[in-house]
């Protein structure tokens, strides 16, 4: 069974500056999973956070893991493949494959333009936890102004039980990274 934790953070320019900054980097990279996960359907549990100065807005959901569309997961004989790829939801600036870790190589260099799509990891025992890190730099539609997104989506393989702190409890064995400047 595959667990999904996502965790968005919101900030605008003026929560970008050192002070603001500070206190986005004592955020926890995963959360407990709260008591109405049990309950639901799904099994990804979102953290959306959205920073006002040093104060932080929490909201929490359960969507479909469907909903994160810069992770695809395929599975192969119990081992699952992670792959991160870039949209323009995530903001700018855009990845290409001129980003890529490993890229394709091809007697044509026109997929060099194309959107990033790449393998970020895969998860099979022992590795069974994954991390993924992207963020961006979004407009408003309705006033035009600049918001900044960082995005934490913790992924972990697990066979039988698991409980609150599946995600908190241990370090992930791989983690990937698509940080940009901003």
């Amino acid at each position: 069974m595959i667990l999904c934790q996502q965790i968005i953070v919101e900030y605008d320019k003026s929560s970008r500056g050192a002070e603001g900054a500070a206190a986005r980097g004592t955020l926890p990279k995963a959360y407990a999973l709260p008591e109405a996960f049990w309950g639901q359907n799904g099994n990804c549990h979102c953290v959306w956070l959205r920073q006002n100065g040093t104060d932080f807005f929490r909201r929490d959901s359960m969507p479909e893991l469907s909903s994160i569309k810069e992770m695809e997961i395929v599975e192969n004989n119990d081992v699952y493949e992670i792959t991160f790829t870039y949209h323009s939801a995530i903001g700018k600036p855009v990845r290409t494959f001129r980003h890529a870790k490993k890229p394709i190589i091809t007697d044509s260099t026109d997929y060099l333009n194309s959107s990033l799509k790449e393998t970020a990891f895969t998860l099979s025992r022992p590795q069974s936890y994954g991390r993924m890190l992207f963020n961006g730099r979004l407009t408003d539609f309705d006033t035009g102004q600049w918001y900044y997104e960082s995005t934490v989506v913790n992924i972990i393989h697990t066979e039988g039980g698991f409980d609150r702190d599946i995600f908190v409890s241990r370090q992930p064995d791989v983690v990937y990274s698509q940080l940009e400047k901003l």
